[in-house]
């Protein structure tokens, strides 16, 4: 398998801006939900984020590769699935056991998901490489 460089740091890219401006349009929702969280003094929490995001972008290619689903439609059809079996379960019962209200799992969960088709889209877009 050969990766998509140039899809993998954009479909990365993407992920991240759009955890940045999902967080702006709901960070006060889920600031109150989470409690005083000092993030913005903290860069670790950004670093985590940018490499997993970079992680995501390099999995979700050999999704692709070994699903042959190199298409825009294939890349966000993938990405629903993935995150409705994988992310969505996780997110909802660590988050429950940890006990967050339901707003905080939605804004968490559908961060994700938006950032998921995002990167599937751009890596279906691209194509392999």
């Amino acid at each position: 398998m050969s990766v998509n460089i140039l899809a993998v740091v954009s479909a990365a890219v993407a992920g991240f801006l759009i955890g940045w401006g999902w967080y702006a349009l709901f960070g006060k929702v889920w600031q109150r939900g989470v409690g005083d969280l000092e993030l913005q003094h903290r860069p670790a929490p950004y670093v985590f984020a940018a490499v997993a995001n970079l992680l995501m972008a390099v999995i979700f290619s050999g999704v692709l590769f070994h699903t042959g689903m190199w298409t825009i439609r294939g890349g966000i059809i993938s990405a629903a699935l993935l995150w409705a079996g994988f992310v969505l379960t996780t997110v909802t019962v660590n988050q429950s056991f940890q006990g967050r209200p339901a707003s905080v799992i939605a804004i968490d969960a559908g961060h994700w998901l938006v950032v998921m088709v995002a990167i599937g889209g751009i890596l279906g877009g691209f194509g392999p490489a």
